[in-house]
């Protein structure tokens, strides 16, 4: 198993377009755990914040009422355990108001952080005409690996990125189809998603994670992605993906203009639905505490392996990455086609591989 973890995240590194995105606008709230009985769906029952958003005329949506939140408060390997049921998300009239509101509210005793939310950018494959040749099957030895192991379809990774195209015929036979829940217009396995039998699209809220190429800023990144890491290998079809048997699961988190303005959402999502592997193929240079807890949740809670790319500013100003720098993600650089650190590569010790 070590070895397919190895060589199945290798594949999975993506160059860094821009750097974030911040919705001015939208702020993340997180309530000390210890108050937790006092977090409603849709109001914190504590009149401190209760008046206070009442008065402003703004509705908290809490993001997490389902989060898995374990009995021990530390997991096998004695890293203490996260709860994000307490994390709000709410949106404000101006930039002004968020930046007032994140000011009152983080002097409150009851409250544990409080910040701006940040819009990652998606990360890219470098634009090589090796790429298609696939010459990193060779670089990281993924023929003598099948050899060994050929992967293991009760394995799911998680592809937050920004949809795939559901009837590819590379693809489909590969995607993790949750049997429990067909489309029928029941919410027969009572997860909240309704008919999320292929996956689900967060940034819209309905159950169909494809992309389309009539949407604005639309993007058919999240079909490269798969494409890399989980097509269907040995079918005389398309390219061989590195995870070979594995099963993936498509997660998107772009709205309808195309922003990722659902990224570490997506992370709970895949954690939540049984991936035991999540690729990350975007970033920001902003680390926040709400990215690190949703790593640490998806880590710690629910023991996945959290991948992303170190970025691609290696030849400028080698700027850090997240997730990709936090400490319980592997982080992934990129070589080219002689297996060499590639000179736009991100570099610095929280790279992984």
């Amino acid at each position: 198993m070590v070895i397919f973890f190895r060589f199945c995240i290798i594949l999975l590194l993506f160059c860094l377009l821009n750097p974030f995105l911040s919705a001015q606008n939208t702020v993340i709230l997180k309530i000390k755990p210890e108050y937790k009985a006092y977090c409603k769906a849709h109001y914190i029952q504590i009149s401190s914040f209760n008046d206070y958003f009442s008065s402003k005329n703004v509705v908290v949506n809490q993001l997490f009422p389902n989060a898995f939140i374990p009995d021990k408060k530390n997991n096998p390997f004695s890293n203490q355990i996260v709860d994000i049921s307490t994390i709000y998300e709410f949106s404000c009239t101006s930039e002004h108001e968020a930046q007032e509101f994140i000011q009152n509210l983080s002097k409150l005793p009851e409250t544990e952080y409080c910040h701006i939310k940040h819009y990652p950018e998606l990360l890219y494959s470098p634009n090589d005409p090796g790429m298609g040749a696939q010459y990193y099957l060779t670089n990281i030895k993924a023929f003598q690996a099948w050899d060994i192991f050929k992967g293991d379809s009760s394995i799911t990774i998680g592809i937050v990125d920004t949809g795939i195209e559901l009837a590819h015929d590379d693809l489909w036979e590969n995607l993790a189809y949750n049997l429990a829940d067909p489309i029928d217009g029941l919410d027969n396995d009572g997860d909240g998603y309704l008919d999320n039998f292929h996956g689900w699209d967060l940034g819209n809220n309905d159950n169909s994670p494809e992309w389309s190429e009539n949407l604005i800023g639309a993007d058919a990144h999240g079909v490269f992605v798969t494409g890399m890491a989980a097509p269907k290998t040995n079918n005389a079809t398309g390219i061989a993906g590195v995870a070979y048997k594995t099963r993936f699961l498509p997660i998107k988190i772009t709205d309808s203009t195309g922003i990722l303005t659902k990224a570490y959402e997506g992370i709970v999502y895949a954690a939540d639905h049984g991936c035991k592997i999540i690729n990350c193929s975007w970033g920001s240079t902003t680390p926040d505490d709400f990215g690190r807890d949703i790593v640490r949740y998806a880590t710690y809670n629910r023991h996945c392996l959290v991948i992303a790319a170190a970025g691609n500013k290696g030849n400028t100003t080698n700027d850090v990455y997240y997730p990709a720098a936090y400490d319980e993600v592997m982080c992934v650089a990129a070589t080219n086609q002689w297996d060499i650190k590639w000179n736009k590569s991100c570099y610095g010790p929280h790279v992984s591989v």
